[in-house]
């Protein structure tokens, strides 16, 4: 199994069980508990990554029913988070799909992970829209807490990773059509800014002036292959762009504007 790969889906679990002990959090700006979607996709997403590398449908199945139903369990235990039978019939329904839909399916799905839902087939910047639409979207999500942010990128970054690795497989190296670590590159910043348009504006513009033109020693990070090399620069970018907006809220601070 490929070392990018590997990392990918090994945090993408870890990740399953941080989540699956953390309370729930009503995110999505509706009058109904979505939380069932999260655990559709989420071991949706598990079998297809599982299947992708094993290739076999019921030890594909065999570990994420195993893995779903340790969450299930360890819930019990948890003082933050009760178990719920619900969750974990939206668990096997979400495995179950994937084992339904196939290898079309699956290959279907990592394109539209790669490329961000469509964003990395735009002719012109798909990079730039795709991480622009994130930030726009996350800051329109009125009630999505700052602190809750992590929830996202902690999901998100494995399956940048994993996606990543894929395109590359199929593709060539970091092709252009990849677009998911732009977007993880974009959510680290977000993490630890309030939603402010003009923190979420900087913060995007510098994250694309260090991705695009990769000064300070990041583009050195592209000559690490794979996925984890695809999204570290991004990551990197994250970082610096995240760095000078909180030096901007100093200075502005000192001159008696509060960000």
């Amino acid at each position: 199994m490929n070392i990018s790969y590997a990392f990918g889906l090994v945090f993408y679990i870890l990740s399953l069980f941080v989540l699956g002990l953390y309370p729930k959090v009503r995110i999505l700006p509706v009058p109904f508990d979505a939380s069932f979607l999260f655990h559709f996709f989420a071991f949706f997403l598990l079998y297809l990554f599982l299947f992708d590398r094993f290739k076999k449908k019921a030890t594909s199945f065999f570990i994420s029913f195993l893995i779903a139903g340790l969450i299930e369990l360890l819930q019990w235990v948890a003082p933050s988070r009760s178990p719920s039978l619900f969750d974990f019939l939206y668990d096997l329904l979400g495995i179950a799909t994937a084992l339904i839909i196939g290898f079309k399916g699956k290959e279907t799905t990592f394109k539209l992970l790669y490329s961000f839902f469509g964003f990395g087939y735009i002719p012109t910047g798909p990079g730039t829209l795709a991480s622009l639409f994130f930030a726009v979207l996350i800051y329109l999500s009125k009630n999505l807490k700052m602190i809750y942010l992590w929830q996202i990128f902690i999901i998100l970054l494995p399956i940048a990773v994993i996606a990543s690795q894929k395109a590359e497989d199929l593709l060539t190296n970091d092709p252009a059509v990849c677009v998911i670590d732009e977007v993880v590159g974009m959510a680290f910043p977000l993490m630890f800014l309030k939603p402010d348009i003009f923190l979420y504006l900087l913060a995007f513009l510098f994250f694309r002036f260090f991705d695009i033109l990769k000064p300070i020693g990041i583009k050195r990070l592209d000559k690490i292959k794979g996925g984890i090399g695809i999204v570290l620069d991004d990551l990197v970018a994250g970082l610096f762009a995240l760095m000078v907006v909180k030096m901007v809220i100093i200075i502005l601070s000192q001159a008696g504007i509060n960000l």
